[in-house]
């Protein structure tokens, strides 16, 4: 059993989640027996034959349908059709999303990057994922790249030829039929690499949106939880996607961004309770 499903399961018989499960069972079964109800006004004589298995019908519907609105989601969309944009959130793996249709890709970096000294590329993060994938391994082949492609740098280190960007730069890479978003949310300082505050993200991110409108090509674009992880930002990690979402809210009132924007979490870090406040956060969503 994978561990995305223990953590569903392990929520699911939460006693909040079983109460919730009983109040879903009593509005559907409420709404199905009015409608049953409803119905019978008008075929009486006919119905009046089967009244015992429609109840049994209409408390099994209920009882499915309690389960299934109920069992924590692993994924979540909706359409803002007045803007013809969509907004989702998913359990997944970023690599693997791309290899099933054309869509964008973004993810964070520090604002160092060295091109001359040879390096290999990890196994976890997605940029080492994309290094991997396009760039057989050689990490600073895809890091030259990126940075040819930033509208301003600064030499730092003429031996490494290592460069610094500003905190908020969008670098963009095209890999494969796709393009890559890199968004340097990262400062490095005396050697430790820590994430930017909440308002200097949502700056950055505001040059993100900017960035995907004119380059992006209106192909979908997915984004990972950007700050998490190693140096994580002085936020939550609910608390960065509903950042995510509230600049791509007001950039949007602005310009058209993307038809569809994707927050994509990892598998290790699915929380049930997390996702639930984030579907909520979606719906309240104004577009």
């Amino acid at each position: 059993m994978s561990s995305t499903l223990n953590k569903q399961l392990e929520y699911f018989l939460r006693r909040e989640t079983l109460v919730k499960v009983a109040n879903n069972f009593l509005v559907v079964f409420g709404t199905l027996w009015l409608f049953t109800e409803s119905t019978a006004f008008f075929f009486s004589e006919y119905l009046s034959n089967y009244r015992s298995v429609l109840l049994l019908v209409i408390i099994a519907s209920a009882f499915i349908s309690s389960l299934v609105l109920s069992f924590p989601k692993l994924q979540y969309s909706r359409a803002f059709t007045r803007l013809n944009v969509e907004v989702a959130v998913k359990v997944g793996d970023i690599l693997k999303e791309i290899e099933n249709g054309t869509c964008n890709i973004v993810f964070g970096a520090s604002d160092t990057f060295t091109i001359k000294t040879e390096k290999k590329a990890g196994k976890q993060s997605i940029r080492s994922q994309l290094v991997n994938k396009f760039y057989q391994g050689k990490s600073h082949l895809f890091d030259k790249d990126i940075v040819d492609s930033f509208n301003e740098k600064r030499l730092v280190d003429e031996v490494s030829e290592t460069y610094k960007v500003p905190v908020g730069s969008v670098g963009i890479v095209k890999t494969g039929d796709i393009k890559t978003f890199c968004l340097v949310n990262k400062e490095k300082v005396v050697g430790k690499t820590t994430n930017i505050s909440k308002e200097n993200l949502w700056l950055a991110l505001c040059n993100l949106w900017e960035a995907v409108k004119n380059k992006g090509g209106n192909y979908p674009v997915i984004v990972p939880v950007l700050g998490a992880g190693f140096g994580r930002a002085p936020a939550s990690r609910i608390s960065l996607i509903q950042l995510i979402l509230m600049s791509f809210a007001v950039s949007n009132r602005e310009f058209r961004i993307t038809k569809r924007l994707t927050i994509m979490i990892h598998e290790q870090d699915y929380n049930p309770g997390e996702m639930s406040e984030v579907i909520a956060f979606i719906d309240a969503l104004d577009l």
